[in-house]
């Protein structure tokens, strides 16, 4: 698995705070998850193989994350993932504040979603790491 953070384009006074806070994200968090052995799967910017996804039974249709719940899926048989910090691409930051909510919900619930479905087998793994879990 290989992450590159998501760029945007058009970034103007409008929506420079929401563009620095996605910022953060890549340039602090992913870094930490570098360091710490957990870089996972966010999606837009990443690499994963074909194969591996596969492996792990493909994507989670039910999830309205699916990218996260394939990254948790892959982590949690032991492969690890790389953080490249280099903008590979660009995309577009939701366009005005319904959007923008629309957005969070939907990564929070994912996220939710994929906490509530994997904790216990996080919590049990033996693969993982104190750090990692």
């Amino acid at each position: 698995m290989v992450q590159a953070p998501q760029d945007y384009s058009r970034v103007g006074v409008r929506n420079a705070g929401l563009y620095y806070e996605y910022r953060s994200f890549f340039s602090t968090a992913m870094h930490q998850a570098q360091r710490l052995g957990l870089v996972s799967f966010t999606g837009t910017m990443g690499l994963v193989r074909t194969s591996l996804v596969r492996k792990e039974s493909g994507w989670d249709e039910d999830c309205i994350t699916e990218d996260a719940a394939a990254g948790a899926r892959i982590n949690r048989e032991g492969y690890l993932g790389v953080y490249v910090d280099e903008s590979l691409g660009k995309g577009y930051m939701p366009f005005d504040y319904a959007n923008l909510i629309r957005q969070r919900r939907r990564w929070v619930y994912g996220n939710m979603q994929v906490l509530s479905q994997d904790l216990g087998k996080i919590v049990r793994d033996k693969k993982l790491r104190i750090a990692q879990k």
